[in-house]
C-alpha cells in the first residue's frame, strides 16, 4: 500500500513538473463565449474610440474655415480606421497567446507579454480583489466588468480560453487589414499615392505591434507607435481625406501656419491615447519584467510609468489655449474666445483622477482596469469636445 502511494505520489509530481514545462494551453474555465459573440469579444469593442477620434479631429479640422469636406469618403476611411483596430486586436490576442503572454500567471511561461487599448494581461495571485477601485467616477462603473473568477487583472482572450484557435484568430486579424484596405480605395482613389502610403504603413505598424519577428510592443517601441498613428497618421490621415493641401484647411501662409493646427491637435489626440497603452504597461511591469518585455516602464522603471501618465493626460490640456491664438491670428486680432479651447478644459477632473490613481496604485494591481476605462472615457470625451469646439471656431473664422 505504502509502495502504490509513493507510486502516485511520483506520478503526480512528474505530472506537474511536464505541465510547467509545456507550452500554454488554452483555459476552458473562461465565460467566454464563441460564435458571433466570441469575435465581438475579441474585436474588443471599447478600443474603438482611438479610431474615433481622430476621425471626429481630423474631420473638424480640415472643414474649420470653410475647408472641403468629402464625407462619404471619409466614412469610408472610417471603417478603414475600425477594421484596422479590429486587425490589431486579433493578431495580438493570438500572438500574446502563442508567445505565452495570456496564460494564467501560475502557468505563464517567461514569454513577453503584449499591452493594448484595453485592459490585458497579468495580476499577481496577491492582488485578487478585482472589485473597482475607490473614488472611481460612477458612469465610469458601467466600463468596468471584472469576472471575479479570474485569476487576472484583465478579461480573458477567446484564443487563451479556448474558444478559438490562434490559427484562426490570426487569419481573421490579418484579413481586417485586407479589409481595411478595400474601405480605405475610396479615399485612396481620391487622394492618390500619398493616401495609399498611409494606408500600408497603419496596416502594417498595426500587425508588427504584437506580430511577426520583431513585435514593437515587446522592445520599447509601444509608446511611439501608438502616438504616432493613433495621433499624427490617423487625424492627418483624415484631414487629407476631405482635401489635398498641405494644411489641414487649405489656407495658406508659412509652413506652422499652414500645419501648426494639424501637429497640435494629433499631438493631443496622440497623447490621451497612448496614456492607455501607459497606464497598461505600469499595471503590467514587474510582470513584464519577469517576461523579459521591454516596455518603457521596464527600461526606465516604475517611477519614469507614472511620471508618463501623468505627463500624457494633462500636456493636451497645456496645448489648449493655441487655439484662441490662432483663432486671433487668423481672424487679425488681439484676443479671440476659442471654443475648441475652453470646451475640453472641461474635462480636466477626470485627468487629474487618471493621474492621482496611476500614483496611488501599487503595480500589478487589479484597479488599474478602473483607471483604464477612465483613460478610455477621456481620451473619448476631449477629442469630441475638441471636435466640437474646432466647428463652432470654423464658423467664426467662416465669417
Amino acid at each position: 500500500m505504502e509502495r502504490r502511494s509513493a507510486r502516485a505520489a511520483s506520478r503526480a509530481g512528474n505530472g506537474d513538473t511536464t505541465h510547467s514545462r509545456s507550452k500554454p494551453k488554452p483555459s476552458r474555465s473562461s465565460k467566454v463565449k464563441g460564435g458571433v459573440a466570441g469575435w465581438v469579444s475579441a474585436a474588443r469593442p471599447k478600443t474603438l474610440t482611438a479610431a474615433t477620434v481622430p476621425f471626429l479631429v481630423g474631420s473638424a479640422l480640415a472643414t474649420t474655415g470653410g475647408g472641403e469636406a468629402r464625407w462619404m469618403e471619409a466614412t469610408c476611411a472610417l471603417v478603414g480606421y475600425f477594421l484596422i483596430q479590429i486587425g490589431t486586436n486579433l493578431v495580438n490576442d493570438a500572438c500574446d497567446f502563442v508567445r505565452g503572454a495570456d496564460t494564467e500567471v501560475s502557468d505563464a511561461p517567461s514569454n513577453p507579454a503584449s499591452p493594448n487599448l484595453e485592459p490585458s494581461s497579468h495580476v499577481f495571485p496577491n492582488h485578487r480583489n478585482l472589485q473597482p477601485p475607490r473614488l472611481i467616477p460612477p458612469p465610469l462603473l458601467l466600463l468596468y466588468s471584472p469576472d471575479p473568477t479570474q485569476d487576472r487583472a484583465g478579461p480573458r482572450r477567446v484564443t487563451q480560453s479556448g474558444v478559438f484557435s490562434p490559427r484562426a484568430v490570426h487569419i481573421a486579424g490579418v484579413t481586417c487589414f485586407a479589409l481595411a484596405a478595400l474601405a480605405m480605395c475610396p479615399a485612396v482613389a481620391l487622394r492618390g499615392a500619398p493616401m495609399a502610403r498611409l494606408v500600408v504603413a497603419a496596416c502594417c505598424a498595426g500587425y508588427a505591434y504584437t506580430g511577426g519577428p520583431l513585435p514593437l510592443g515587446y522592445h520599447g517601441l509601444g509608446d511611439v507607435t501608438v502616438i504616432a498613428f493613433f495621433g499624427f497618421v490617423a487625424t492627418y490621415g483624415m484631414a487629407r481625406v476631405h482635401h489635398d493641401g498641405t494644411s489641414a484647411d487649405g489656407s495658406g501662409g508659412s509652413s506652422w501656419e499652414r500645419n501648426g493646427p494639424l501637429i497640435v491637435a494629433s499631438a493631443q489626440v496622440g497623447s490621451l491615447a497612448t496614456s492607455l497603452l501607459a497606464v497598461n504597461n505600469l499595471r503590467d511591469a514587474r510582470t513584464d519584467a519577469r517576461c523579459g518585455k521591454n516596455t518603457l516602464c521596464v527600461l526606465l522603471g516604475e517611477g519614469f510609468g507614472r511620471w508618463e501618465i501623468t505627463f500624457l493626460v494633462f500636456a493636451p490640456f497645456l496645448l489648449l489655449p493655441y487655439w484662441a491664438w490662432e483663432g486671433a491670428r487668423r481672424l487679425g486680432v488681439s484676443m479671440f474666445p476659442s471654443v475648441a479651447s475652453a470646451l475640453p478644459a472641461a474635462t480636466a477632473p477626470l485627468a487629474s483622477w487618471v493621474a492621482r490613481e496611476a500614483w496611488r496604485l501599487r503595480v500589478g494591481d487589479a484597479g488599474f482596469n478602473g483607471t483604464l476605462s477612465a483613460a478610455a472615457a477621456l481620451h473619448l470625451l476631449f477629442g469630441s469636445a475638441l471636435a466640437l469646439g474646432l466647428a463652432l471656431d470654423g464658423v467664426t473664422w467662416r465669417d
